[in-house]
């Protein structure tokens, strides 16, 4: 008898609520609300409105970007950690063949070097430096405003320092 009660009060309940009311649109309801939805885009579109300006408007704080930074930074040594062998196992592991190939290009295989020796050093100077001042977060030191602005500008000038020594070399 209880249970009867209960599936009676759960179909009333199901049959009243506002959630199946609104889910179930009628036909007539659907077309105008297509016509609402299309006025709606044409206008945004007519006034040059961006789509969904969340990252345009606002300015991401410091500690963000370089969250942000830091994880790019982890996900490219990932990527040359995983590419590197991949191509020593794959490849002819002649590297006086691909030296020569690189210096055929003149000035382009320069510039690419380069550009992989750049990356590959800002990368790793950056994440280290980063991954440094998160441990100490973790043992909870330097959550202060001020701390936290001012270790942000050191690491970027340590990364900028250290990735030049990396490309001396």
């Amino acid at each position: 008898m209880a249970s009867c009660m209960r599936l009676n009060s759960v179909s009333r309940l199901l049959q009243t609520s506002r959630c199946f009311q609104t889910c179930v649109v009628p036909a007539s309801n659907q077309a105008r609300a297509a016509e609402q939805m299309e006025r709606y885009w044409k206008k945004n579109r007519d006034q040059n409105r961006p789509l969904s300006p969340h990252l345009t408007v606002y300015k991401l704080p410091m500690t963000a970007v370089m969250s942000i930074s830091n994880r790019i930074t982890g996900t490219i040594l990932t990527g040359v950690m995983f590419v590197g062998p991949i191509v020593y196992l794959c490849g002819t592991k002649d590297f006086n063949g691909y030296i020569d190939m690189i210096q055929s290009w003149g000035s382009l295989g320069v510039g690419l070097v380069q550009l992989a020796k750049f990356s590959v050093a800002f990368s790793f100077s950056y994440h280290v430096l980063a991954s440094i001042r998160h441990l100490t977060w973790d043992m909870v030191l330097g959550f202060g405003l001020p701390q936290i602005a001012k270790t942000g500008y050191f690491i970027v000038l340590c990364t900028l320092i250290m990735t030049a020594a990396l490309m001396s070399l």
